[in-house]
């Protein structure tokens, strides 16, 4: 049997220990969320895929007149299908208007 005195600094080391892994688990949670730090999973052999989130959809644009900027242009002609805004098929869209 363990002496009163014995049982005590056992309960206060637990409780310690489980403190300690509370203040652990709450900073790792609100930095992560503070930052906004994102895991990402590697796959196959340690490799990341990240995926490029676009502000741009394709919806039928066709022509530089109806684009807004240069990276938008550059969206549609990578992304879109029946383009008709790289008359000297350069790679390079709307150098006219956007893309200088």
């Amino acid at each position: 049997h363990l002496t009163k005195e014995e049982e005590k600094r056992i309960k206060h080391r637990e409780r310690r220990l489980l403190d300690q892994e509370k203040n652990l688990y709450q900073s790792h949670f609100f930095k992560n969320k503070e930052k906004k730090i994102y895991i990402k999973k590697p796959i196959n052999n340690n490799k990341i895929k990240t995926k490029k989130i676009s502000n741009y959809r394709c919806r039928g644009k066709t022509h530089c007149s109806h684009m807004s900027s240069c990276a938008e242009a550059k969206f549609y002609i990578n992304n879109c299908p029946n383009t008709k805004m790289d008359g000297d098929n350069d790679g390079i869209p709307c150098e006219m208007q956007w893309c200088h």
